[in-house]
């Protein structure tokens, strides 16, 4: 599984977000620079099916998923026949609140407003029927984001 961001075909995905301040305007520029054609990706998958491996093994990607770009997911899940597609949510309203270097102070942030934009966005994910599956759905605890709020009925 590969994270679509190192794939020339899906730099509209990441508009909203490599505008959003310097910090993630530099950090994707850097990513566009060296990003790949999916098809070379696509041709690596086709060379690993003819090996045979102990095990089976599935190819899919690690999709960030926005509500403005459904109908680009669409398309290429369309277009290409991954065997699987994991949506995440990496951006809230193209804030990208998972990257290590860009600091941000919980203190900053109401973190129950936050949630529920994080929430909504997955439940759009979810609703989409887009994905096979929800990659990490607590992100936003890894950076020390905790809700005063209980949003347990949300993922229960």
């Amino acid at each position: 599984m590969e994270h679509i961001h190192i794939f020339k075909e899906c730099r509209n995905l990441y508009n909203e977000m490599s505008v959003y301040n310097e910090y993630q305007k530099n950090w994707y520029q850097k990513r566009w620079e060296q990003a790949r054609p999916l098809k070379d990706y696509i041709d690596y998958i086709e060379k690993l099916k003819q090996i045979d491996f102990p095990i089976r093994l599935k190819f899919g990607l690690e999709v960030c998923y926005s509500p403005e770009h459904e109908i680009d997911i669409a398309q290429m899940k369309q277009m290409y026949s991954f065997e699987f597609l994991v949506g995440s949510i990496h951006f809230i309203d193209g804030w990208a609140f998972s990257h290590r270097k860009q600091r941000w102070n919980k203190n900053d942030y109401d973190m129950d407003e936050l949630y529920e934009r994080y929430y909504a966005r997955m439940l759009s994910l979810i609703n989409s029927r887009l994905f096979s599956g929800l990659a990490h759905p607590q992100s936003l605890q890894c950076y020390g984001a905790y809700p005063q709020k209980d949003f347990r009925h949300i993922y229960l």
